[in-house]
Formats: C-alpha cells, structure tokens, sequence
C-alpha cells in the first residue's frame, strides 16, 4: 500500500493537480503450502496445494474492501458502479492469483 502514496507525494511535488492513474502491485492471500508436507485434512477438504486457504481469500476480500473505500469514496478516482473502461487489472493464470 505504499505505492499509491509515494505516487500522490510525486504528483503533490510536481504541483500537478489532478491524479490521472494509479499502479498497484499486489500478492494473492495465504495460500496451500508449495511441497510435501500437503495435507488436506490440515488445509480442510476441496482446496487444491496451491489455492487460497480461507484466511487467503478473507485478507483478499479485507484488502478489496480498503481498495474500494480508498479509490471509490475517499479519492473518488473510480464511479460507485463498475465501468470497464475505468479499470484494468492483470493476473497470472494460476488459481490462487484468479481467486485473488
């Protein structure tokens, strides 16, 4: 999260008044663990070794929420409703990045 305000001190240093764009670079959740120590009676039944755990996709859903409060109420840099061409986000094709 110290990316937007680094980009805001940038913008505020260079007098500019408006803000045209916003660049955030963020990880997917706690997720399964990477090697053999897998066990799905540990990480509960239907999640794969390297999905979300459920504390992976409720830090997910806490951070959306501060994202919307941040860019939609307090900046409103976003509208209240989606607009498609408002927002552009990328993701690797791994399921933990998707579920993210």
């Amino acid at each position: 999260m110290k990316s937007i305000f680094i980009i805001f001190a940038f913008f505020i240093a260079l007098g500019v008044s408006k803000l045209e764009i916003v660049v955030e670079f963020i990880r997917h959740g706690a997720r399964g663990p990477n090697d053999a120590t897998w066990n799905p009676e540990k990480w509960g039944n239907g999640f794969d070794i390297h999905d979300l755990t459920e504390v992976g996709m409720r830090q997910t859903y806490i951070l959306g929420r501060e994202m919307r409060k941040r860019y939609v109420e307090r900046e409103n840099l976003l509208s209240k409703k989606y607009k498609n061409k408002e927002l552009y986000v990328r993701s690797t094709a791994s399921s933990r990045a998707l579920q993210s």
